[in-house]
């Protein structure tokens, strides 16, 4: 058909993927044959695809029975394509076989019963869509891939149809009462804690006024002080009460008015009505947030003030006095003794160092950078042939910035003897505490540890990096990173496993891969005489340049194929996987080195089925044990419910 020429392969190939993968694979067999793909392949069924929309864009010279199974198979993928967009499959479902049936008793799409049953179709998805159950851009879509003609009444249907903007807006106002209802609640529950923190506060000021009349006159400064601040605590809670109560007025107000507007029956007036509506009640929104804001600070000071007053007995035994001994014991002048301890710092920075293994420092490095990671990785009890594929990953994480996150059980220990294989004596290990989100705090410990020449290169190990939202320190790590701060350093870390460790989340893979040890060959016990190599490798020969052409179109299409795109994420992995590709000498290597490090921890967090997975990876040829291991560590998870 000429329309779908104009929209070029591109489009056609982008509605073909709008079909769920699920449903894709079920109608696969009428794509077009492709070879040297596995069958059943997510990669074979990508050539399907465009393979198909090159029939459509070159329909002259297409043998005849190419071009029935062609339609056959765009067919297929557009009835799918529109019970899955348009909001009404059963309907839509109905129509289709029943202008099936007519095609095949009447014999072409030109007889009138044909004809009045397509116009059916589309007045049918009108209705849909003043339903707010689909939009216009969807049914011109539908229309525009379909095998139709176009009518009036297809036209006249489809310009009177909801643009989706349109069908939002209505989704909304639709929803506004009950929106207002709750925001009504939240409020109504906010001003009764309000009222129980005010009771609390009054309750402590009494205490607190007994204790001044019952205490000597040396306490009364102190005294006081604390009443005072009591008494400003409660005069701002009082406000912030009133400011609630104009809170609640308002919404009541609004769905006064907003009766008031229905009840006039005026379209033009229940239009303007409803929009001021929303506009209101977003304002009455960011007012709740605001004032939850204000509670949260008052709870924090009603907290300290308790503390200070809890501790107000023992200041008073902390007291030492200056006597008169001419004034028969009578207190002259208080004196206070200071106990208050200055801060310390969360981080604590420490140089790495393995006292109980023996150790070789090369003042010169001596051959490559993966030798030496290797080495080390080896005398972990690594088998030789886990730890030359792993030293090779992690060389080309390090040359493309990335910081190389590593889990499993010996996660630190491997952390920290890549870290000494590059860095020598300029790397340091930092716990990472449970809960910490100081990230200027955790900025300046790392800086701290930057060597002053500059042809030194300083690693650091942050061990338990998920003890803390990551995403609260993935900016100060990137520039570290990425020497984005002027500081660029060799950043590793060791994901924690446990109940007080936080999940794997996305942002880990915004900084870099996640290398999953328990899934290598280990040794039951260590090498006896397997020294750790300490050297430091200058940092030119860490940052190779590589050519930045290249194919990446496998990567990136498995990298976006599950979840949301993230830029950085995939700015990245593109970047480790052309180190990768530089540095493998198999064909392929670098692939299934990218799904060992970034794809199976990227869908294993966005939680892919494990079908899905293993559908994913059957069309690039992959056959690495760690795969495997890790699909089947996914398996197991999700018969014992953890995933």
């Amino acid at each position: 058909m000429e329309r779908l020429r104009k929209v070029g392969e591109k489009a056609f190939v982008n509605f073909l993927n709008d079909v769920a993968p699920a449903t894709a694979r079920a109608l696969a067999k009428s794509l077009p044959p492709v070879k040297g793909f596995r069958q059943g392949s997510a990669q074979e069924l990508i050539h399907q695809k465009r393979t198909l929309a090159s029939k459509f864009m070159a329909r002259e010279g297409v043998p005849s029975g190419d071009r029935t199974r062609s339609d056959g198979a765009l067919y297929s993928f557009w009835r799918a394509w529109g019970q899955e967009h348009l909001g009404v499959p059963m309907e839509l479902n109905d129509l289709l076989n029943e202008m099936e049936i007519l095609l095949d008793q009447e014999g072409g799409p030109d007889a009138p019963e044909v004809s009045e049953s397509i116009d059916r179709l589309f007045l049918m998805l009108k209705d849909a869509s003043d339903d707010n159950r689909c939009s216009r851009e969807n049914i011109e879509r539908f229309f525009l891939f379909g095998p139709f003609e176009g009518s009036a009444t297809i036209s006249a249907a489809i310009a009177s149809s909801k643009s989706a903007r349109e069908v939002d807006r209505d989704i909304s106002i639709h929803g506004l009462p009950d929106r207002l209802h709750r925001d009504e609640e939240i409020l109504r529950s906010l001003d009764d804690r309000l009222n129980a923190l005010g009771v609390e506060l009054a309750t402590l000021t009494a205490d607190l006024e007994q204790h001044r009349h019952a205490s000597p006159a040396a306490r009364l400064n102190a005294s006081d002080e604390i009443a005072d601040r009591v008494r400003e605590i409660a005069a701002e809670l009082s406000k912030v009460k009133e400011r609630t109560d104009d809170l609640v007025s308002s919404i009541t107000a609004i769905e006064t008015d907003r009766r008031h507007i229905v009840d006039q029956q005026e379209l033009v007036t229940l239009m303007e009505g409803l929009e001021r509506l929303v506009a209101e009640s977003n304002r009455n929104e960011r007012r709740h947030i605001e004032t939850g804001t204000v509670f949260e600070a008052l709870s924090r000071r009603l907290d300290e003030l308790e503390s200070l007053f809890l501790q107000f007995p023992q200041a008073d035994a902390d007291r030492t006095t200056k006597v008169d001994p001419k004034s028969n014991g009578v207190l002259l002048e208080p004196v206070i003794q200071p106990y208050a301890a200055a801060p310390v710092s969360t981080f604590l920075l420490e140089r790495i160092d393995f006292p109980k293994a023996p150790t070789q420092i090369l003042a010169e490095p001596i051959g490559l950078p993966t030798a030496f990671l290797e080495r080390n990785l080896v005398a972990l009890g690594l088998k030789k042939s886990s730890a030359e594929r792993l030293a090779t990953e992690i060389l080309a994480a390090i040359a493309a910035r990335c910081l190389v996150h590593f889990k499993g059980a010996f996660a630190t220990l491997a952390a920290r003897a890549c870290a000494t294989a590059l860095s020598g004596n300029h790397c340091f290990r930092v716990a990472v505490p449970v809960g910490v989100m100081h990230a200027s705090e955790l900025g300046r410990t790392i800086a701290s540890a930057i060597p002053s020449t500059s042809d030194k290169t300083a690693a650091i190990v942050l061990e338990g990096l998920n003890n803390v939202p990551v995403e609260a320190i993935a900016d100060t790590l990137y520039d570290f990173s990425t020497g984005s701060s002027n500081t660029e350093m060799l950043l590793f870390s060791s994901l924690s496993d446990g109940p007080s460790a936080l999940p794997h989340c996305t942002h880990l893979l915004d900084l870099g891969p996640i290398f999953d040890l328990d899934v290598l060959e280990w040794r039951l016990a260590p090498p006896a005489a397997a020294p750790m190599v300490f050297c430091q490798v200058p940092r030119e020969v860490l940052r190779p340049v590589v050519d930045p052409s290249g194919d990446l179109e496998d990567f990136l299409t498995l990298l976006r194929m599950h979840g949301r795109r993230n830029p950085r994420r995939e700015r990245r992995a593109v970047s480790h996987y052309k180190h990768l590709v530089a540095m493998s000498s198999e064909d392929r290597s670098a692939l299934r080195s990218a799904a060992y490090g970034w794809l199976l921890p990227l869908w294993g967090i966005v939680g892919v089925p494990t079908e899905d997975m293993d559908h994913s990876l059957n069309g690039t040829n992959f056959e690495d044990d760690r795969l495997l291991r890790i699909l089947e560590g996914f398996k197991i998870e999700s018969a014992d419910g953890v995933r």
